[in-house]
């Protein structure tokens, strides 16, 4: 068996200089900060989704959907060209991470073949957020080495849309280690009340404090979250925190339980989360 245990977080590179230069088209009067700082100019977005793209390796199989903002203009052309480079991103960590050269494996595998790095993306619009300050998704993964199991893990991208940069988990709080302690001990409260298997998991006299590992307040822990109109959901890879038997795992906290600790700018993010205008998956 083989299980992928590193955490994978997304990161992108997005010209800044291009993106000022259009603002102006997102259709808030009076600016983009204006709209940032008065939420009545906030308004939900549609989403629609398109087949998975892939990188260039022999053996990658990659396949589902991934989410694109259907709205013309050039801001928006950018937030989509963003959301196109986090999973192609993403598909390049995952094969890096694999214990085995890619390259070499590559070469072993006959042409064609079946077998391979499989990749595979399945929104679930429940865990999707759009609006015109920010879009957040944290979609549920298929992740495969070649002859593995156990990759059910999740894909997550959070982007603010005026300007297309990445938000990070420690970018909402003020005091990213206090704000991460107050979101860990939410997290693990809530899971404990309503996720037997991972009561049960933390429970275990053997490797009840390993799984407890994957609970601890550290970014690499929760750095895949969306934020939704329903709270703060966090996702937790295969194996993380309970039995891999169990797959991912995920919940949601409350804006309550974190809002003492937030940001300016995760107050801002958190005001502008809305439920998407439509979703066409």
């Amino acid at each position: 068996m083989i299980r992928r245990t590193n955490a994978r977080s997304v990161s992108l590179t997005v010209v800044c200089s291009a993106l000022a230069a259009a603002t102006a088209a997102c259709g808030a009067s009076g600016g983009a900060t204006r709209m940032a700082r008065d939420q009545k100019q906030v308004v939900p977005l549609p989403i629609a989704t398109l087949n998975t793209p892939h990188i260039r390796i022999h053996g990658m199989h990659a396949s589902g959907r991934y989410i694109q903002v259907p709205r013309p203009g050039r801001p928006f052309t950018i937030m989509n060209a963003a959301l196109r480079a986090a999973v192609l991103d993403d598909e390049r960590r995952f094969v890096a991470s694999d214990p085995l050269s890619a390259k070499d494996l590559a070469d072993r595998l006959p042409r064609p073949s079946g077998w391979g790095f499989t990749y595979r993306l399945v929104p679930n619009p429940r865990l999707i957020s759009a609006s015109t300050e920010v879009v957040s998704a944290l979609i549920p993964a298929l992740t495969l080495f070649p002859g593995g199991n156990d990759g059910e893990t999740w894909f997550s991208v959070n982007l603010r849309v005026r300007t297309a940069t990445p938000i990070r988990i420690t970018d909402l709080f003020a005091d990213p280690s206090r704000g991460l302690k107050a979101l860990a001990a939410a997290v693990r409260k809530r899971l404990v009340a309503t996720d037997p298997a991972v009561r049960n998991a933390l429970s275990d006299p053997e490797l009840g404090a390993s799984f407890a590992h994957g609970l601890l307040p550290r970014r690499e822990n929760y750095q895949h979250f969306a934020l939704t109109d329903h709270g703060l959901t966090i996702g937790f890879d295969n194996s993380r925190i309970t039995w891999p038997a169990a797959g991912r795992r995920e919940t949601t906290v409350p804006y309550s339980a974190i809002r003492p600790y937030l940001s300016r700018l995760g107050q801002e993010l958190i005001q502008g989360v809305r439920r998407p205008l439509s979703y066409r998956g």
